[in-house]
């Protein structure tokens, strides 16, 4: 990993003790020149995993030796912990890159980063943006292009109101007076289940939704990420079960075209328009703008919830963390 003389310590801390027997540190290296790397490590001295020592680990260039370093070592992937506010080495990270190295940028500022191959990752307790090279092959296209055919296939099945598709007359209506389901399960009876009012979701005030970060997270400028997880959003009236518009800061996205993917449940879109739209279950199956990422399932439950003119706020959040709320609910359902 690389960091600061000030930040080495409570990067190394935060990391060695989110590192689930997932990576094999090699060392420290810092940002900065002129400092003696002896006098760093003793900024390592005494790091605690747990209730033990670690031992302590070896600072092994500074910015200036770095790249000599990485080329006469065995580094397979590269920390790199940018402080607020400080400039983003773009050249170190591409010279990095360039050697085939993967590159660990914590989420500060991406701006100045070229068009690469970006991912975002959860690397020990971090949220980092993680580039390498990438590039469309013929296999990549071939796939595209099969997902075109079978998403038109399979849309033409989907029950889509606006099309007049599905339903249970097939005419895509909404169920009117007088309509019934059939309960398909031989001398089954349905069974009321009690739900204690602590299980009922508030649905006052202000709906905070977590919104797990997608792979063209990347391409959204610092300033358009603020305004998307620090700014008021509000529904339009342009909702449906096909989506929901939010009306806010206009976001910018670096990416203008994309090869189209597949659309999950609670997608995100930025359209040109730069107002989101939160993809809901009559969504079309493939997409090409590029996604913020995907609401996580009760953060979806409550946007379905919230009428037109109310606000809202995003939250950013992981596919884990949000993995652990979702099966802590059902948990509490099934109790």
């Amino acid at each position: 990993f690389v960091a600061g003389k000030d930040r080495l310590r409570d990067v190394v801390t935060t990391l060695v003790n989110n590192n689930y027997n997932s990576y094999r540190f090699v060392g420290a290296a810092l940002l900065e020149d002129g400092i003696d790397p002896a006098e760093a490590e003793k900024e390592l001295a005494h790091i605690k995993h747990g209730d033990q020592e670690i031992g302590a680990l070896s600072v092994v260039a500074t910015r200036g030796t770095l790249i000599s370093y990485l080329i006469n070592s065995w580094v397979d992937e590269v920390y790199l912990d940018i402080p607020a506010g400080e400039h983003m080495p773009v050249e170190l990270i591409n010279e990095i890159m360039g050697m085939g190295i993967t590159v660990h940028v914590a989420m500060n500022s991406m701006d100045q980063l070229e068009a690469r191959h970006k991912n975002v990752e959860w690397v020990c307790g971090q949220v980092t943006i993680t580039t390498s090279l990438g590039y469309v092959t013929g296999r990549d296209l071939l796939l595209k292009r099969t997902m075109d055919v079978v998403g038109g296939l399979v849309g033409s099945l989907a029950t889509v109101a606006r099309e007049g598709l599905g339903g249970p007359r097939a005419d895509g209506k909404a169920l009117a007076a007088g309509d019934s389901l059939g309960w398909l399960a031989d001398g089954a009876r349905p069974r009321a289940l009690p739900l204690p009012s602590e299980r009922i979701m508030d649905c006052t005030g202000e709906a905070r939704l977590e919104l797990i970060l997608g792979a063209q997270i990347g391409d959204f400028p610092a300033m358009s990420l603020f305004d998307a997880f620090n700014g008021d959003w509000q529904v339009d009236t342009r909702a449906d079960r096909m989506g929901v518009r939010l009306l806010g800061p206009r976001l910018e996205c670096r990416q203008q075209s994309m090869i189209s993917e597949g659309i999950a449940l609670g997608a995100v879109q930025v359209p040109p328009d730069g107002q989101p739209i939160v993809l809901l279950n009559d969504r079309q199956t493939i997409g090409g703008y590029p996604r913020l990422g995907a609401l996580a399932p009760l953060a979806l439950a409550r946007l379905a919830q919230c009428l037109p003119g109310q606000r809202v706020r995003l939250l950013p959040t992981v596919q884990e963390a949000a993995h652990r709320e979702h099966r802590r609910l059902l948990a509490a359902w099934d109790a």
